[in-house]
């Protein structure tokens, strides 16, 4: 079991590799601190107009980190889908005019904070997105939560999206130095995605 966490753990930093191929160090700086920035908002209790992070576990909050690490690599201004998804989570326009609407935030604004992206999908969870948020909080560990995260509030299509995500929430998982107990991995699992 332990090998496979390993593997998985490798797996994670091969997917995690670009960015210590393609950013400077200051790069690197910015992406590790807007994880930490993210894992934190995710982590402790805040609030955004009336709703909270309070129900968060840690490992829900790693699902988070491993979702916008995977659709912008805390590049929060990143523009993606031939210039139709925004932000932190890669809304397209109908979700971006949504959110502007009801909390007032620009997802697809180059002034826009990280903070304030987090606070945006924090909105969204709570109003348009509520089935996503029940998703995610009736996981138990990291790597379902990354997995729910993904089929439910970002609905990537890619091929194998929910599983890679689910490896990245193992990587920040052991980032964060959290208990392997919710790492959510089991050699069942981690055979499925491998193939060992």
């Amino acid at each position: 079991m332990r090998n496979l966490i390993d593997y998985a753990f490798h797996r994670a930093c091969f997917y995690l590799g670009w960015a210590h191929r393609h950013l400077t160090t200051t790069g690197l700086q910015v992406y590790y601190a807007s994880a930490k920035e993210s894992y934190t908002f995710w982590s402790t209790p805040n609030t955004f107009m009336g709703f909270t992070t309070a129900d968060f576990k840690d490992f829900h909050a790693i699902g988070a980190v491993a979702n916008e690490d995977a659709e912008t690599s805390f590049l929060w201004h990143s523009v993606g889908d031939n210039g139709e998804a925004h932000g932190s989570f890669q809304d397209h326009d109908d979700r971006v005019a949504l959110i502007k609407k009801g909390c007032g935030i620009d997802v697809s604004s180059p002034n826009t904070s990280h903070l304030d992206m987090l606070r945006a999908a924090l909105y969204e969870l709570n109003t348009t997105e509520k089935h996503s948020l029940q998703e995610l909080l009736a996981t138990t560990n990291a790597y379902d939560a990354a997995v729910a995260w993904c089929k439910y509030f970002e609905r990537a299509g890619a091929p194998n999206a929910t599983s890679k995500r689910g490896v990245r929430a193992i990587f920040w998982a052991q980032y964060f130095k959290l208990s392997p107990s919710v790492y959510g991995t089991s050699s069942t699992k981690l055979k499925a995605l491998f193939g060992k």
